[in-house]
């Protein structure tokens, strides 16, 4: 079994999702999903909505797809479509790696174009088993990195963190929503209240 989205971008923003792998996610919670996307993306100019979906079986991506595999790459080769302008989203198990998900950043695109787009853990969709991991904010946090948005802590108390000015410098990940979270003692501000989930 793999599951995996695609999705196309008509213009830089507006993103529709054009196709969907995912044999293991009903209906109901891929419309779920893009409901969280767009409400995530709210305001940033990007909309996302399901245009069609295939679903593909294949035990071996389904269960060992993680970065850098040979299942990832047999899974990308041949479910992959489309430019930049189109988002593949990908929905596997990670049992082997326990990871959430993870994205290749648009600058990578040109090197690599097949290995584009993202790929999360399935049971992380809306209403999926893998609680408190359930409410469909791993693909929020992934796409993300597939639009340019890198996490708050890169390079630290001394990094560019998210390139998002207004976004205090954090010297490592927050789990949870700790309260007051100051790792960049010398640098303005507090940490982040809440870091989407780690991938």
């Amino acid at each position: 079994m793999s599951c995996s989205f695609r999705g196309r971008v008509d213009s830089p923003s507006q993103p529709r999702f054009s196709s969907l792998y995912a044999p293991c996610s009903r209906d109901k919670q891929i419309q779920d999903q893009i409901g969280v996307l767009n409400q995530d993306f709210t305001n940033t100019g990007l909309k996302f909505n399901v245009v069609s979906t295939t679903r593909t079986l294949n035990a071996e991506w389904f269960e060992a797809a993680a970065p850098g595999t040979p299942e990832q790459t047999a899974m990308k080769t041949q479910l992959h479509s489309g430019g930049p302008d189109v988002l593949n989203l990908y929905s596997v198990s990670f049992n082997k790696s326990g990871l959430l998900g993870y994205s290749e950043y648009p600058v990578n695109y040109h090197d690599d174009p097949t290995n584009d787009g993202v790929v999360i853990r399935y049971s992380t969709l809306p209403g999926g088993t893998y609680t408190p991991f359930n409410l469909g904010r791993t693909a929020t946090h992934e796409v993300g990195h597939w639009v340019g948005l890198y996490h708050t802590f890169e390079g630290g108390c001394t990094g560019q963190g998210d390139y998002v000015s207004d976004t205090a410098a954090e010297a490592s990940p927050a789990y949870g929503c700790p309260s007051k979270r100051d790792t960049c003692t010398s640098m303005p501000g507090f940490d982040r209240k809440f870091d989407p989930p780690l991938t």
